[in-house]
């Protein structure tokens, strides 16, 4: 704990001024690293592999796209740099849905939905932490 309040104070004022979201900062700075490099170094010998994640230069490059680009959904940031790398990807599926809740999940996405459910759920759970606490 403390060296995360640690490392947040040092980085708040960073991410006010460029407008970075807290959360994607930390996680970058704390996670995708970290993850990024124990992966690669944990994988199947015989797999060449390429993880650009804990790059600074292209998280400097992410922070210049517009948020509304880079969503976990419809990434339009991805699909444009496949286009531009290797356009025959594209014609796969990305992430298809292939369970009853990934599909039920990507229906309300498209429907416009799911973000309404998505809350709906966290209120009933706070609620629900509230009415336990008493």
């Amino acid at each position: 704990m403390k060296q995360a309040e640690r490392i947040l104070a040092e980085m708040l004022p960073v991410y006010r001024k460029f407008g970075i979201n807290l959360l994607t900062g930390f996680y970058w700075e704390q996670m995708i690293g970290n993850w990024g490099a124990t992966g690669n170094s944990e994988s199947d010998i015989a797999i060449e592999e390429v993880n650009p994640m804990n790059s600074h230069e292209l998280y400097e490059v992410f922070l210049g796209v517009d948020d509304k680009y880079t969503k976990y959904a419809n990434n339009t940031l991805f699909k444009e740099m496949i286009q531009k790398m290797w356009p025959e990807l594209l014609e796969f599926p990305i992430n298809p849905p292939y369970t009853p809740r990934s599909k039920l999940v990507n229906l309300l996405n498209q429907i416009g939905l799911f973000g309404l459910f998505k809350e709906l759920k966290y209120q009933l759970a706070y609620v629900g932490h509230l009415l336990s606490r008493k």
